[in-house]
């Protein structure tokens, strides 16, 4: 869908003003225009109301929407096959943008669109015109939409020539326009928990977003996801217990696996307990396999190891762990390799299920495994771990 759109500049007059005239025109009439000024601001475009994903491999072009200091003028009493509509050259229309979509209604219904990515205003004595043939919107991909308004447009077509198949233009705080505000255009309490995917804000279930976060909102500690509710901020949703010391210690953005492990390498002393494991010379386990235990205040069930560090060189430890009542049984092997150096750098995430009609279903903790030279001491092959607040 590609024509030559020509720019025509004429002189202007001493009494008339500066500015770039569009020439929208369509074989329909039209008594309505919307326009729709953007600047590129990212490659991923938002899920809508009725674009729930967007193909992979897609070229995408996110539009921050900007509006003309003399917006569109209201609606004709007389529909007509076209109109000339003046953008005059200002201070603040000269941030308008090089992207310009419209879209031409009839008694309020979408009937035409056509777009430019090379709009511009003279900053001389000078008018430009921009002949924009509407395209029928019936056989096109458009959607007008958002919350509590349809202010944001998007259109998809395989343009070609190196341009985007789907264009957005979006308002500037607010990506989606779900009316949840883009993290940074507000702190992290009223911000969009997925600024790139539309939430419905009258849904009763709300909207989960990917964004990981630790609460206390339950009187203990938790982690979970960001969630949006119309009418009120941005919260937390807890999904998993934590030990304690994870909340008193890491960030609240520190609530995936991951990040909690690297919060506990950041904070040695404060944020879990630690094993020491007997090695003797090149730091070789004493024992092959090497088994201790950790003795909990509630039952380990289904125990999972959800995250570990690796080694730094490189040859990766084996670990099992099992549950037998309140003790965890955590199985250290050699890797298949051969005997390497234990180097006192890893970090386990552990997690045990609650039990059935438990309101959060697991609890996680960290513990590190450090190491201590010598084969002929010995070591205590329990460690007491509190989750007190976990129960």
């Amino acid at each position: 869908m590609s024509w030559a759109l020509a720019i025509v500049v004429v002189a202007a007059a001493c009494s008339d003003p500066n500015g770039t005239v569009l020439v929208i025109e369509g074989d329909k009439e039209f008594d309505q225009i919307e326009v729709y000024f953007g600047t590129p601001v990212g490659d991923r475009t938002p899920t809508t109301e009725h674009r729930l994903t967007n193909p992979a491999g897609e070229l995408q072009l996110l539009e921050k929407r900007h509006k003309a200091e003399d917006d569109v003028p209201p609606a004709r009493a007389t529909a007509e096959k076209s109109w000339g509509y003046l953008i005059p050259t200002t201070e603040k229309n000269l941030e308008l943008g090089n992207y310009v979509l419209v879209i031409a209604l009839k008694g309020g219904v979408p009937i035409g669109v056509a777009e430019r990515f090379d709009f511009m205003l003279p900053v001389e004595d000078a008018v430009y015109r921009y002949p924009m043939k509407l395209v029928d919107i019936a056989n096109q991909d458009v959607e007008r939409w958002g919350s509590p308004i349809a202010d944001c447009a998007r259109w998809t077509y395989p343009r070609g020539d190196g341009k985007p198949t789907t264009v957005a233009v979006v308002r500037a705080n607010d990506s989606d326009c779900d009316t949840f505000p883009d993290p940074g255009d507000a702190d992290m309490a009223g911000a969009d928990s997925a600024p790139l995917a539309y939430c419905d804000p009258r849904s009763p279930n709300g909207c989960p977003g990917v964004t990981s976060c630790l609460t206390t909102a339950m009187g203990r500690c938790a982690s979970g996801t960001c969630m949006n509710r119309e009418g009120a901020t941005s919260a937390c949703e807890p999904t998993t217990c934590l030990d304690p010391r994870l909340c008193e210690w890491c960030e609240a953005d520190e609530g995936n696996p991951e990040q909690l492990v690297a919060c506990s390498l950041r904070d040695t002393t404060t944020t879990h307990d630690d094993v020491y494991v007997p090695v003797g010379a090149g730091m070789v386990l004493c024992s092959n396999p090497y088994v201790f235990h950790l003795a909990l205040p509630i039952p380990c069930a289904a125990p999972l190891i959800e995250f570990g560090t690796n080694w730094l060189m490189g040859a990766t430890f084996g670990f099992a762990i099992a549950g037998d009542g309140n003790t965890c049984k955590i199985t250290i092997t050699q890797p298949p390799s051969g005997p390497a150096p234990f180097t006192p750098v890893p970090h386990l995430l552990i997690s045990v299920a609650n039990g059935a009609g438990a309101m959060l279903a697991r609890t996680q903790f960290v513990v590190g495994l450090d190491s201590e030279l010598g084969c002929g001491i010995t070591l205590p092959h329990e460690l007491n771990i509190d989750l007190d607040t976990c129960r």
